[in-house]
């Protein structure tokens, strides 16, 4: 995308028709918005890695992420458009698998918000829990993306009103040392890339368990049963019902 933006105005106006996008992408922010919008898709379409179609964030299909990488199966080394093509058909089949968006074309600034959750996600990561985001195109296959605390203190004093307190969830939670708390159950899907922010261990003497779902996507365990549910999400399921009866025993005993 970088190269057909720097070849100029036929390069941009091959973006903005390859993507279907109502802005030009003409500036450097224009080309960082049209990256973004597909960095987000990318991370949410592993997020909502389920066994069987759902419209949690996107009307999908089932094993979504199969339906983005059949998009780049390609060789693309003979031009940049040809990549940029099939980037374009990976996106659509996140953005527009069920060809169900009203829209006449994409806005890069903004994604599809089904839940109605945009605003109330974006103002509780400003006022409570700080969660820093970056990318070395080492470790990932990402664009290098420092974390800056200062950028990211500016925007939510711009979009919110408020001043971040980065070590709000350390000071009232202690972060990832839980051994101050007791019974609770932390569910790990590994399919969701949010378990990198996860407790992965347990602490019996507290009775905190951590449940890890090799086949689990985000908070899989927790939706309704679905006959495509794999054999860990339903152990899980069952490992859950099994340490919540045994708290509410414990309680009634010793009460």
């Amino acid at each position: 995308m970088t190269d057909l933006y720097n070849s100029g105005a036929s390069g941009q106006a091959y973006l903005k028709k390859a993507f279907n996008l109502c802005g030009d992408v003409k500036t450097a922010d224009d080309l960082a918005d049209l990256k973004g919008w597909l960095t987000g898709a990318w991370g949410n379409i592993v997020m909502v890695e389920y066994p069987y179609p759902a419209d949690f964030l996107q009307h999908l299909p089932a094993w979504p992420v199969k339906g983005v990488c059949d998009n780049l199966q390609q060789p693309y080394w003979d031009s940049p458009s040809t990549l940029v093509t099939q980037i374009s058909l990976a996106a659509q089949a996140f953005f527009n698998y069920s060809n169900s968006f009203s829209g006449s074309c994409f806005n890069t600034t903004s994604e599809p918000d089904t839940l109605g959750a945009d605003q109330g996600w974006g103002f509780q990561a400003c006022s409570e829990m700080i969660m820093p985001m970056c990318a070395d195109n080492k470790n990932d296959m990402f664009e290098v993306s420092a974390w800056d605390l200062d950028s990211y203190v500016k925007e939510c004093a711009k979009t919110y009103g408020i001043v971040p307190k980065p070590n709000w969830i350390m000071t009232n939670f202690l972060g990832v040392n839980v051994t101050g708390a007791t019974n609770i159950i932390f569910s790990n899907g590994l399919l969701d890339p949010w378990h990198g922010g996860g407790v992965l261990r347990s602490y019996p003497e507290q009775n905190i368990t951590a449940i890890i779902i090799p086949n689990g996507a985000h908070h899989l365990d927790l939706r309704g049963h679905n006959a495509a549910d794999p054999v860990d999400v339903i152990a899980a399921r069952d490992m859950e019902i099994g340490i919540i009866t045994q708290w509410i025993a414990d309680y009634q005993r010793e009460h």
